[in-house]
């Protein structure tokens, strides 16, 4: 049961990153991309895989309540009623964290959420709001709302993936994808951009300026508004 809920877990969190690269390439080429034919499509498109991030991310921090989930929770669940395999594992991920390794590897562990917790809910409560008013439900008159940055996204994401990681290796001796470096996606959207005109599409941040969706004007990358198409 725990590798098949860690195995589901990962595939969300392939899907967060494959999400958060289309969402970043798309407005990294928006000038590029607004002067050919490509802006609606292009726009619905990086619309939609803001939306996807952030269902992705409520999916992956859920809370387990009435039925069991495999997200990080759950998987956290199931780890703690098998036997680790690999202490020094557990002990590598819990010091990345800057929590010192003690016999007890549920408590050193439960110390590394309760750091993290705070952030996390932080980030989440905003999120929620999104995915509760405008894309699991359509709430009528609700206002635009602010998500997280993409550091934000990325830092959530990066933590996950790590707890991933640190399950896959400590309990089924197995090493994970390395999804934080798969450029899959990337690569494939930057080609399609380059059939469509852009010439030298890019993929990471030059500047400090970055434009949000390739329908609207440029902003910071500290808020991104979530708007219906």
């Amino acid at each position: 049961r725990l590798d098949d809920a860690n195995i589901q877990l990962s595939k969300e969190l392939w899907a967060i990153k494959s999400s958060l690269a289309i969402y970043r390439v798309i407005g990294l080429n928006a000038k590029s991309i607004n002067s050919g034919s490509g802006r609606a499509f292009f726009g619905f498109v990086q619309n939609q895989s803001l939306a996807a991030v952030a269902l992705g991310l409520g999916k992956i921090f859920e809370r387990e309540g009435t039925y069991e989930l495999s997200s990080v929770s759950g998987v956290y669940r199931l780890a703690k009623q098998v036997q680790i395999q690999d202490i020094a594992v557990a002990r590598a991920f819990v010091g990345k964290y800057g929590v010192s390794a003690s016999q007890d590897w549920i408590k050193d562990v439960d110390r590394v959420f309760s750091a993290q917790r705070p952030r996390i809910r932080s980030h989440m409560q905003i999120i929620d709001r999104v995915r509760n008013t405008r894309l699991a439900h359509i709430e009528q008159d609700a206002s635009v709302s602010t998500l997280p940055s993409i550091a934000a996204f990325e830092k959530l994401l990066a933590f996950a993936v790590e707890f991933h990681s640190f399950v896959n290796e400590a309990f089924l001796s197995v090493h994970s994808h390395p999804i934080l470096d798969d450029r899959q996606i990337e690569s494939s959207l930057l080609g399609l951009l380059k059939k469509t005109g852009v010439s030298d599409p890019v993929s990471q941040f030059l500047t400090s300026n970055f434009a949000m969706n390739p329908t609207t004007t440029s902003r910071p990358p500290a808020a991104a508004s979530y708007r219906e198409p």
